[in-house]
């Protein structure tokens, strides 16, 4: 078992004796327990997130289709699309072969400085208790620093985490190198960064719970036709979407109307968006 599952598997334990950790994504964290940080360890697909992918609530940015789409994100950077200094996780090309050079990554130019993705505070679920992100490209041999920091916009453990040493002495798509760093906190977490000193820095994967688009049926950060299929099945009774991902006017029901506003906004229609949010997460 890697060194991330082991920290995560120790801190979900003391928190509920043991639990499945997807019923943890789903209740309050418990009164007193502090922040911990996970990693640095090796990733090269979305098979080593520490959450498993399809777990309600919880999603991952690959940035393939060459934007940000978590809700209630921002990054002070850009995504950067295929090509011979680009450095993607490995797997996000299909195939796990040592290069990320076919995928995307999500690209900073100062790395002194880092990488940086600012949670909203008014995000309709609250701030996510759980953030990872994939370090995999930077400086010739830099350490590599991670830091995060909570609604009051301090450092959740007051000290960065770090610095490590993983990087190698090549920008041109090797993965070896890549590595997965992650925090818990229980109170929410505002903001991450990410730095290495010189040249730029690269990162992929950016992952989270209390994370849902409203209107995203499928759950794949994608608001598409299949999405308003799923919302008028279930306006008709064939199928089941929970309100906070269907209930697209927030009227405490789903209904054609929410099943064609997913549709509109999927076209590029502006439409507003107005889901619930879900009690999964509500702290009280």
């Amino acid at each position: 078992m890697t060194q991330a599952r082991n920290a995560w598997t120790t801190a979900s334990t003391s928190i509920l004796g043991g639990m499945l950790f997807g019923v943890l994504l789903a209740a309050p964290a418990a009164a007193g327990m502090g922040p911990s940080y996970l990693g640095p360890d090796e990733y090269t697909s979305e098979a080593d997130a520490v959450i498993e992918p399809g777990t309600f609530g919880f999603c991952i940015e690959n940035f393939e289709n060459g934007s940000l789409d978590v809700p209630g994100v921002t990054g002070n950077g850009g995504v950067v699309g295929s090509g011979g200094l680009t450095d993607s996780v490995d797997g996000d090309d299909g195939s796990i072969d040592g290069s990320g050079t076919a995928g995307h990554s999500y690209f900073y130019g100062n790395g002194t400085a880092g990488v940086e993705f600012t949670f909203d505070l008014a995000r309709t679920n609250g701030l996510p208790t759980f953030v990872g992100i994939v370090w995999t490209d930077g400086g010739y041999n830099a350490p590599v620093t991670f830091e995060a920091f909570d609604a009051a916009n301090q450092s959740v453990l007051v000290t960065p985490y770090g610095p490590f040493l993983h990087a190698d002495a090549s920008n041109y798509g090797e993965t070896a190198e890549d590595r997965f760093y992650g925090v818990e906190n229980p109170e929410g977490i505002r903001r991450i960064v990410v730095s290495n000193p010189g040249g730029g820095i690269e990162v992929d994967h950016l992952q989270l719970n209390r994370c849902v688009l409203c209107g995203d049926a499928n759950f794949d950060l994608r608001l598409t036709a299949p999405d308003a299929l799923v919302a008028l099945k279930t306006a008709v009774g064939t199928d089941n979407c929970k309100l906070c991902v269907c209930d697209a006017n927030n009227s405490a029901g789903t209904s054609t109307t929410d099943a064609l506003a997913i549709l509109r906004q999927s076209v590029g229609i502006a439409t507003p968006m107005n889901c619930p949010a879900c009690p999964e997460f509500d702290p009280a």
